[in-house]
């Protein structure tokens, strides 16, 4: 929470005859806006018209992060429009954006406390890329027609380098799912 300062380094691949504008912001993982900045890119200081393609022009952008976020993982997005009109497609190393919205990188708000297992917890012994491990999971009812199953996890390394969906699926007998739950651990 507070305010965090961003710096975007940016760059031209050909002399342009525009002036152009930029937003940083985060997202939750379904888009929604949480904060964010919206301005002219050194419009007055040194315009992107000015700019060389050898040069690497660095932008600060400063965001209000609110007071507590849930846990989860939140996006950083970044994007540009012409100052006369008109978003500019983006694309992300992260493989995903909208028409001119690129992931730049994620924001991550961790767990307080490590949770309990509880007693009646079902033991699972699952490793998953040699990166983290499915240990238990707790299945309750929740109605007369739902469940709520919690798995509990292990990292077996340092910041596992893998952007997992984690899916559990209830199979009938001839193996066809009846339902299903497709989301990234702890909301990211």
């Amino acid at each position: 929470s507070g305010k965090q300062t961003y710096t975007l380094n940016w760059s031209v691949n050909r002399p342009v005859t525009h002036e152009y504008g930029a937003f940083l912001q985060i997202l939750t993982q379904d888009w929604e806006r949480i904060t964010g900045q919206d301005k002219f890119i050194l419009r007055w200081l040194y315009p992107t018209i000015a700019w060389h393609p050898e040069q690497v022009i660095p932008d600060t952008f400063t965001l209000d992060i609110p007071e507590g976020l849930p846990v989860g993982a939140y996006r950083l997005v970044a994007g540009a429009w012409y100052v006369n009109g008109g978003d500019m497609p983006a694309q992300s190393f992260y493989g995903e954006a909208t028409d001119n919205i690129a992931t730049i990188g994620w924001l991550k708000v961790p767990q307080a406390n490590i949770p309990q297992i509880p007693t009646d917890a079902i033991p699972i012994d699952a490793t998953f890329d040699q990166q983290f491990q499915l240990i238990s999971a707790n299945i309750q009812p929740t109605s007369d027609d739902q469940m709520t199953v919690t798995l509990y996890w292990k990292s077996l390394v340092n910041r596992p380098q893998l952007d997992a969906t984690v899916f559990v699926h209830l199979l009938d007998a001839d193996h066809t799912i009846v339902s299903q739950s497709d989301i990234r651990p702890m909301n990211g």
